[in-house]
């Protein structure tokens, strides 16, 4: 445990410690000058000893009690933070697209093209927050190994640039050596070991993949080690350019994922500042300034002033916040990075709809889909 309270657990021994110091300091001092006093009260300690153990021995057990049930929590925090760090890796943030398409499937992450990457990339190679940045393909797929006759209903496929992977964390197999992407062929790849395990894969099966358009074999160069881009769930893992021919999606991509500065638990701390950005580089300026003009209106205003009074914390801050920004005649990226905060466009629908703005709240919603 590193903190109680919200105050640190350094903090709260050499506190603890120095008021024990000073109350045994006191009680010292004055046994010292009155003897007798002193003597009086610890008289009774030989005198009634099975109670004197029984008190004891309950506080022993409620300190026990309370330090298991701090140590639980300990335990399952640490459980679900490694799993987390396992699963992702050096992997501190993932960007998907939310408009949707009549090309993109049900449940699948919208395309865009790779040259909209190479401009993020361009745009964040001096933000020294960011380590590494690398586009992917993931999509889900079920599949069926012939030679043992298992299946995996959601197979996760996930496409990786051979080039950006060694800045965001290499695959290992479970030898230990080295699994070298450029080694792959057009239909080859690799399988983590979750999903190697679920399909009883070795190197060289042949693992059917059933799309919409037909079946696909992929034959297995290696099994991986999960994590990161290798993923936590089944996963086969295949060079870009062969995810892009499997699913027809040549020059596209439906995701990128993103390493920040420092390890792998130490990256999470810059996450806020590195979304921040991320939210600045995506959004649409032109979208912006219509949700400015839109908003900027006094039955608008009046409402989110109520709305305001209703949050408390963090989301009242950004509400405010907005406000303010919303009055400036310039759509400023202070306005912007508000607007693409999850929880302010909730926050501004929902005060919408508590003012009978129903109107107001359609176009809002749309202009904030398109944002």
């Amino acid at each position: 445990m590193e903190q109680i309270f919200g105050l640190s657990m350094n903090l709260l021994m050499w506190v603890l410690l120095s008021i024990t110091s000073l109350g045994l300091a006191i009680v010292g001092v004055l046994a010292l000058k009155n003897p007798v006093m002193f003597k009086l009260g610890v008289r009774n300690i030989p005198r009634r000893r099975t109670q004197t153990i029984l008190i004891i021995t309950g506080v022993m057990l409620s300190s026990v009690i309370i330090s298991a049930a701090f140590g639980t929590g300990d335990t399952i925090s640490y459980s679900i933070r490694a799993q987390a760090v396992e699963g992702l890796g050096p992997i501190d943030e993932l960007v998907f697209a939310t408009q949707t398409t009549a090309e993109d499937g049900f449940g699948g992450n919208t395309y865009f093209p790779l040259v909209r990457f190479e401009e993020i990339r361009q745009q964040v190679s001096d933000f020294d927050a960011i380590d590494a940045i690398a586009p992917g393909i993931g999509e889900i797929a079920p599949a069926l190994n012939p030679r043992t006759g298992l299946s995996e209903g959601a197979l996760r496929i996930t496409g990786v640039d051979p080039k950006s992977v060694e800045n965001i964390g290499d695959f290992r197999l479970t030898s230990g050596t080295a699994a070298l992407l450029d080694s792959l062929g057009n239909d080859d790849a690799f399988i983590n070991k979750k999903g190697a395990t679920i399909l009883n894969a070795e190197v060289g099966d042949r693992i059917e993949l059933f799309r919409a358009n037909g079946t696909v074999a992929i034959k297995i160069a290696g099994v991986v080690e999960g994590g990161g881009l290798a993923g936590s769930d089944p996963t086969l893992i295949l060079t870009l350019s062969s995810a892009q021919e499997l699913f027809d999606r040549k020059g596209q991509i439906n995701s990128i994922a993103i390493s920040n500065r420092g390890g792998n638990v130490e990256g999470v701390e810059l996450s806020e500042t590195v979304t921040k950005k991320l939210r600045l580089l995506f959004a649409d300026g032109q979208v912006a300034t219509q949700l400015q003009q839109l908003l900027f209106q006094p039955k608008i205003m009046e409402a989110l002033v109520k709305k305001e009074t209703s949050l408390t914390g963090e989301a009242r801050d950004d509400l405010a916040r907005l406000r303010v920004e919303l009055s400036n005649r310039e759509t400023k990226p202070e306005l912007i990075g508000l607007l693409t905060n999850p929880e302010v466009e909730k926050s501004v629908l929902d005060a919408l709809e508590d003012g009978g703005l129903q109107d107001s709240q359609i176009r809002a919603d749309n202009l904030f889909k398109n944002l």
